[in-house]
């Protein structure tokens, strides 16, 4: 017997761990009575009936579950005691009842009395705790009772037939309401509902006749992680029964969170896993796709559209036409339903179907990386023959207006248009035969078609590469009248693109564009009113560039927009943008206005041999304008433009320049008048320069205007075409009816030397003011900039001293022969002046000019 007892012991330290993890596993019939955790202390629970020491396993001592008899009518938990014995063979010893030691020799036998009273007793008192947790589920109730009611119920639901009961006591509306306490009872609260959900659709719909779903948005939209995934896990769970898709899609604000729940942004991954999982459910209502693409998740919408049947692509593709997309969306949809979209285009597809895949690919198509997208998916074809077909197939104007919004989208967004054919015949968008088409539509249909018909032509020729067929094309039609007269268009959208497309095409057909533009001014008017309106826009910047672009030569033009008041207006509009006077949303075109309206400036100072402009320019003050520009203005456009007009305007100075006659000398004495002189009185406000009365304003004189060092100062800018305008209206100082030494020197002290005059002479050179002309001769960067540079170096070295000063510079001579050797004919000959003057060369040596050979 103490062998046996020993025996006992033995075996139960070697299977002791095997009980531990028996007792570790979990129990799907926990009771309050069984766990001490629970408020077994609480008064509602002393009506459950007590624990009796006979349910409990020795081994376990935890209630059986399948309780069996040993032969010495012990009971114990069949897995139990099984895995005793089990012990006992593998350890080589004779089974024993762990309790008596005595030998087994019969295996253990089921226990149904014992297990029956166990099944009774804990039926009995599950339905007391259900009737408690009623009690404690309540808004009268402490925190901590709620909480621990939750707890319970959580425990009974463990068994599908107490979810059942549950659900009929009528617990369910109790614990939605709880989801208006504190935020560990929600969380429970939620919690408990899914678990009452699962895989019981009779729960979901009783569930689903509660407030719930708007209590579940409400914890959506809270900042607690833990509440926000429990509140989706309830959704989730309901949403496998499509009764509630329909009702969670139809609470408001629903979708929006969820959306928002799956976005890359979102801190918890796993709810934004499960808040997708939700919509995959949702999206099996079609309500709740049209809801989720308003929200930014088109990909429902998308999937339809493409596996669908013709109705719901219809339906789908006029959802996605009315939809404000965002540009992810756009891009989306344009790489997953083009070619769907171009397939209901088809001759055979019913009005409907085209209507609403027209509307949806004017939509999709005002992305520009779409532009490629469609053109892949063959949308050319079927554009252009809703276009331009007529008869019985004809679409509606609407429509007609639809596919030149599409086309105008495309072309403008992409140049793969090119090469593709858009008709049986070959033609591509460029062909006469189409351009022919175009304009003939132009002019014989409604200003919202023309409108968009215009922007065709107008991404046409805003393309390098077929340009010159769009004006080869009007050209041979004669349509540039006919273009021209939409600028008196009273709609704005169809004015605009008109000045857009003219101002492109004033780069080609910029006389013809004059011509057309003097055949009647009403249109030059129109223009000219449209620079003076007080904002900077787009449709005014190219309206800018429009005449701006149009011939300086043409002085009938110029006097027409004289006539016109174009310069008071247009200098109007420089001086507030100087001032800054911009509206909103204007900044970002005040670049190319600026410009465009500079450029028209510059045509008033090509006429100043009429006396009448010479007028104008001297009543607005043009010089002292030009200069401020050239000072102020960072755009080189304006920068060459300005030095431009300054070349024009001090080309007259000299002969606007009003040389006071000298006073009669008096004598001293009258009777010695030839031996006592008075000298006569100096002249203060003569012009140093052109040797009269000058000013900036009358005579256009550059020294008075302070335009000099301005132009000095642009010599050394990257862009050659603004070195060679500063260097033009330089040479104006130079000229042979300016005195060359008056020109030398105030290039020199405009420059920035403080010399004074008398002394200028000696420190010219080491004062570096002509260093920017020589510098721009000996950079020879383009063959006009050396040409005009040498001719300057030759005028200067014409003054002695700044002769001998520039002699010294064996770069200067190396510059003067390379430009004598290789440059063109005037380089040549200025080159060899100066050489002649530094005494390089012989005085009587002649330069050439150039031989043709006789044939």
């Amino acid at each position: 017997m103490d062998v046996r007892k020993r025996d006992v012991q033995d075996t139960k330290g070697v299977v002791g761990n095997g009980y531990n993890n028996l007792l570790q596993q979990p129990t799907d019939l926990a009771t309050p009575s069984e766990d001490p955790n629970v408020m077994s202390h609480h008064q509602e629970y002393r009506r459950l009936e007590p624990l009796y020491e006979a349910f409990l396993c020795p081994l376990t001592k935890q209630i059986m579950r399948e309780p069996v008899c040993l032969e010495n009518g012990l009971t114990f938990e069949k897995s139990a005691i099984e895995q005793w014995l089990q012990k006992c063979r593998d350890l080589g010893k004779e089974p024993i009842c762990p309790l008596t030691g005595k030998l087994i020799t019969t295996p253990p036998k089921p226990s149904i009395a014992v297990r029956n009273t166990i099944e009774e007793w804990t039926t009995r008192n599950e339905l007391a705790r259900i009737d408690i947790a009623k009690v404690l589920i309540t808004a009268d109730a402490s925190e901590n009772d709620v909480l621990h009611g939750l707890r319970d119920v959580q425990v009974l639901c463990r068994k599908k037939f107490n979810k059942n009961k549950i659900r009929n006591a009528g617990l369910i509306p109790q614990i939605v309401d709880r989801l208006k306490s504190g935020r560990e009872a929600r969380v429970l609260a939620l919690s408990t509902l899914r678990i009452l959900a699962e895989d019981d659709d009779e729960a979901k719909a009783i569930i689903g006749q509660t407030d719930i779903l708007r209590q579940a948005v409400k914890c959506l939209a809270r900042d607690d992680p833990t509440e926000r995934e429990e509140s989706v896990k309830l959704l989730y769970e309901l949403s496998n029964s499509y009764f509630m898709c329909e009702k969670i899609g139809a609470t408001n604000g629903a979708i929006l969170f969820l959306v928002g729940m799956t976005s890359g942004s979102s801190e918890n991954m796993v709810a934004g896993d499960i808040a997708d999982d939700v919509l995959t459910n949702l999206s099996k209502c079609d309500k709740n796709v049209l809801q989720m693409a308003e929200n930014g998740r088109v990909q429902p919408l998308l999937d339809r559209l493409t596996q669908g049947d013709a109705e719901v692509r219809v339906e789908m593709a006029e959802v996605l036409s009315e939809l404000t997309l965002t540009p992810e969306a756009k891009a989306r949809a344009g790489e997953l339903v083009s070619r769907t979209l171009v397939g209901m285009l088809n001759s055979s597809s019913s009005s409907s179907e085209k209507a609403a895949a027209l509307k949806a690919l004017r939509s999709i198509s005002t992305l520009e990386t779409n532009g490629s997208k469609l053109l892949e998916a063959g949308v050319l074809i079927p554009l252009m023959r809703d276009l331009f077909v007529v008869g019985p197939n004809m679409v509606p104007m609407k429509l007609k207006e639809v596919a030149a919004t599409i086309l105008a989208n495309v072309v403008n967004a992409s140049g793969m248009w090119e090469s593709i054919p858009v008709d049986d015949g070959g033609n591509t968008l460029t062909s006469e035969t189409i351009m022919h088409n175009f304009l003939h539509l132009i002019s014989n249909t409604g200003p919202a078609i023309e409108a968009k018909l215009l922007l065709v032509l107008a991404g046409l020729a805003s393309k390098p590469r077929a340009v010159s067929k769009v004006v080869s094309a009007i050209k041979s039609a004669g349509a540039i009248v006919n273009l021209i007269q939409f600028l008196e268009a009273t709609q704005p959208d169809l004015r605009v693109v008109s000045v857009r497309l003219l101002y492109l095409l004033s780069f080609y057909m910029s006389q013809e564009l004059a011509d057309g533009l003097r055949v009647t001014t009403r249109q030059l008017s129109t223009v000219v009113k449209l620079l003076g309106q007080s904002s900077a826009t787009e449709e005014q910047s190219f309206a800018a560039g429009l005449l701006a672009n149009l011939p300086l030569q043409d002085t009938h033009l110029t006097r027409a927009l004289l006539d016109e008041n174009a310069l008071p207006t247009i200098v109007e509009r420089m001086n507030e943008i100087r001032r800054g006077v911009v509206n909103i949303g204007g900044s970002r075109h005040i670049a190319a206005f600026q410009k465009g309206l500079v450029g028209v400036l510059l045509r008033f100072t090509s006429e100043l041999d009429d006396p009448e402009f010479v007028g104008v320019a001297q009543e607005h003050d043009l010089t002292c304008l030009f200069t401020e520009l050239l000072r102020t203005s960072t755009l080189d456009e304006v920068q060459r433009s300005s030095a431009e007009a300054l070349e024009n305007l001090s080309a007259k100075s000299q002969q606007l320049s009003n040389v006071p006659e000298p006073p009669a000398s008096m004598p001293l004495c009258s009777f010695f008048p030839c031996l006592f002189q008075r000298p006569p009185l100096p002249t203060t406000d003569v012009c140093q320069l052109h040797g009269g009365v000058c000013s900036a304003k009358t005579t256009f004189c550059l020294l008075q205007a302070g335009a000099i060092g301005p132009l000095l100062a642009c010599l050394d800018h990257r862009n050659p075409s603004l070195v060679e305008a500063a260097m033009a209206a330089l040479s104006t100082v130079l000229m042979d009816t300016v005195d060359i030494d008056r020109g030398v020197m105030v290039i020199s002290i405009s420059y920035g030397s403080s010399v004074y005059v008398k002394l200028f002479l000696m420190v010219l050179y080491e004062a570096d003011a002509i260093h920017p002309i020589l510098t721009v001769m000996q950079e020879h960067r383009t063959e006009v900039l050396r040409q005009r540079a040498v001719w300057m170096v030759d005028r200067i070295l014409r003054n002695t001293e700044m002769a001998q000063a520039i002699s010294i510079d064996s770069g200067v001579h190396t510059s003067l022969v390379d430009a004598f050797r290789h440059g063109n004919f005037h380089a040549k000959q200025s080159a060899e002046n100066a050489l002649k003057t530094l005494n390089r060369i012989p005085q009587n040596s002649v330069t050439l000019a150039p031989m043709f050979r006789r044939r």
